[in-house]
């Protein structure tokens, strides 16, 4: 396979509604070691970039890290985190090498996988998913071509590192993926698995409903008049379930 130019996704949702794991999952389908390998790159706005909106000094440190790993292998995966928290322009840095169609200097830019994770288009996510839903249809009704766009327009509408970079017509974002808020349902699921992870449950039947419940209660959710949604999703759920198991 011959691609044109690098992949370049864009997940967008609330926190704890999978993008870090989905992203996780991709690199180890690309590598064995997966996030542990040599050959995936993780940016993260608030550990990478700690003074927002000042590029000078990045600039340089980035694009000399993605061109050395690019001539490194061929394949590598980008993964930049919290993007609506990056310094303005840096978009501008990786866009040239996601916009190549051919070998440059003997590199092959186009085997290169980039994504992007950012919390913009959350509410308007949110927002489509609780109107569809209160025409009661199932969640999974809802298609991403109606979505991606209701996530697009809102990177071009922020002052963010998106706009002038993914709102043009040779935007280098080969697709939007929204990522719904979980229900309340959903975050019941994830404390279950996390009881037993963390080894209060062995077996299904040692499963307390009234201790689940207790820990779902800990979390926030929204709207405020259905309580429908998972604020955080199940990103705190590890905290919770310490904080009810261990004053227990």
């Amino acid at each position: 396979m011959n691609p044109k130019r690098p992949l370049v996704l864009s997940f967008h949702g609330r926190p704890g509604t999978g993008k870090n794991l989905v992203s996780s999952l991709i690199s180890e389908h690309m590598y064995a070691k997966g996030m542990s390998s040599q050959y995936v790159h993780y940016f993260s706005a608030t550990k990478d970039f700690m003074h927002e909106g000042k590029l000078e000094g990045y600039k340089h440190t980035t694009e000399q890290h993605i061109v050395a790993a690019m001539q490194a292998c061929p394949q590598s995966l980008f993964i930049f985190d919290e993007m609506d928290k990056m310094p303005s322009g840096i978009m501008n840095v990786m866009k040239p090498y996601l916009e190549y169609n051919q070998p440059v200097e003997g590199t092959d830019y186009r085997r290169s996988v980039f994504i992007f994770l950012s919390n913009i288009g959350r509410n308007q996510i949110a927002n489509a998913l609780l109107d569809h839903m209160q025409q009661y249809k199932e969640r999974y009704t809802l298609k991403i071509r109606d979505l991606e766009e209701i996530v697009r327009l809102p990177s071009c509408d922020l002052e963010s590192t998106f706009k002038k970079s993914v709102c043009v017509r040779s935007s280098p974002i080969s697709a939007f993926i929204p990522f719904l808020p979980l229900e309340r349902r959903h975050v019941e699921q994830c404390i279950i698995n996390g009881l037993f992870e963390k080894g209060y449950y062995q077996y299904g039947f040692q499963i307390d409903n009234d201790t689940v419940k207790q820990i779902a209660d800990e979390m926030t959710y929204f709207p405020e008049n259905t309580r429908l949604f998972s604020t955080t999703g199940c990103k705190r759920v590890y905290e919770k379930i310490d904080l009810i198991m261990q004053h227990d």
